[in-house]
């Protein structure tokens, strides 16, 4: 499986903290990942709007999340969301570069 297009969407409300925690976490793993900071309140509602027609199942309300593209071995490519570091932690995640299991 390899991991690509990792983004971790912040805001500064209060959630810094565990913006913070994910950003340590996701650096401490070596993943690349592009660290999108939103620190005016009133973007929220713009980003997530367009962000939530991504997922049929789950829907994202507020921030900190992390968007990451999965593909398997067939080619297949799958989105996935992490909403929390503990759901990070629970995930498939690995370093990018070329990542495969």
């Amino acid at each position: 499986m390899k991991v690509t297009n990792v983004a971790l969407y912040g805001g500064l409300d209060d959630t810094v903290a565990e913006t913070a925690a994910i950003k340590s976490y996701l650096d401490s793993l070596n993943i690349e990942y592009a660290n999108l900071f939103y620190s005016d309140s009133s973007q929220f509602e713009a980003v997530l709007k367009p962000v939530n027609t991504w997922f049929d199942d789950k829907e994202i309300t507020k921030f900190p999340f992390v968007i990451w593209d999965v593909t398997d071995t067939t080619g297949a490519t799958t989105r996935k969301v992490a909403m929390s570091l503990k759901e990070v932690k629970a995930s498939n995640l690995m370093p990018t570069s070329g990542s495969t299991n």
